[in-house]
């Protein structure tokens, strides 16, 4: 940060921090002197209309593809303040996380869509990492001379090797913990040693609620969002208990319209006439029926499975 910075300063150019957390970042790096900042350097997004594109540099957060990031947004042009144009040179200095390496793309094609030279760790000399390296970690680790060890943040196979390097620096086997999310820790004479797992993981939030999201609900919509849902409603006369009128079929997200539907619709009728005549007229289990026969037909002209919700009314 502070070496683009210096270079911006050098060829006068003004710099723009965009991002709550990099402007933030850059507040406690000038507070404790690790970063120096010349007066009059600095500009805000709102001050961007009042120079042209090549006099300045922009700092932004977004290196992981975060959907809300000013680097995304700016991607999309969707930034109130930044625009991407063509002839302009985006540096991204950070490696992708693994599990983020899809948005990470998604948000440099963008870039590069716009006309913008992006440039990388995988084509140029341009990461920056956050975290410490090997030796880094050997210093800390001869300098703190720990008794105890728990690798944290990162894949099992970090936390194994950062486990090994702790061996290799005098920590006994019996100090060093490898624990996974929901270990309980215990730190003691004899050393440390899991005791017990607590529940953690994911907490799902579905609008006021917060944890109570069940897995039957999120079954359904996985499917509703790959497949579609299907209404079929049927309706009956309640004094001899005949089909009133033709099945109705309501389909969203169901790519497939025309004869399809006209057959799905003749399969209801099918079903509803077979059941009758078989003097089944209980709702549920017409409603059970109707489903087996409509999701069968779907899956055998189409080999997907929406979800099916067949209703019965009796009039």
């Amino acid at each position: 940060m502070q070496q683009a910075i210096d270079v911006a300063v050098e060829v006068g150019r003004k710099v723009c921090v965009v991002g709550r957390s990099m402007r933030k970042n850059i507040n406690i790096a000038r507070n404790l002197g690790y970063v120096s900042v010349p007066d009059g350097t600095l500009i805000r997004p709102s001050e961007l209309d009042e120079f042209a594109p090549h006099e300045v540099l922009i700092l932004c957060t977004g290196s992981q593809g975060e959907p809300m990031s000013a680097l995304t947004r700016i991607a999309y042009h969707d930034h109130p303040a930044v625009r991407v144009e063509r002839g302009d040179t985006v540096i991204v200095s950070a490696k992708p996380v693994p599990g983020n390496e899809l948005r990470v793309h998604d948000a440099l094609n963008g870039l590069a869509r716009a006309g913008a030279e992006v440039l990388h760790h995988e084509i140029a000399p341009v990461h920056v990492s956050g975290h410490g390296n090997q030796e880094e970690i050997r210093m800390i680790l001869g300098l703190v001379r720990p008794k105890a060890v728990m690798p944290v943040h990162g894949e099992a196979r970090m936390l194994a090797a950062h486990a090994r390097m702790a061996a290799d620096a005098g920590v006994p086997a019996s100090s060093i913990i490898v624990a996974e999310n929901g270990s309980v820790v215990e730190l003691g004479p004899q050393g440390v040693r899991i005791v017990d797992e607590v529940e953690a993981g994911v907490t799902f939030v579905d609008g006021l609620s917060v944890g109570d999201v069940s897995d039957v609900a999120l079954r359904d919509r996985r499917r509703l969002s790959e497949d579609g849902v299907l209404i079929v409603i049927a309706t009956l006369t309640s004094a001899n208990g005949q089909v009133n009128a033709a099945p109705e079929l309501i389909a969203r997200g169901f790519a497939e319209t025309g004869p399809l539907l006209d057959e799905m619709r003749e399969e209801a009728r099918r079903v509803l006439d077979d059941c009758l005549a078989q003097e089944i007229d209980e709702i549920k289990l017409l409603q059970e029926h109707l489903h087996d026969g409509i999701g069968q037909l779907v899956y055998d002209r189409t080999g997907r499975r929406p979800l099916i919700l067949p209703v019965v009314v009796e009039v």
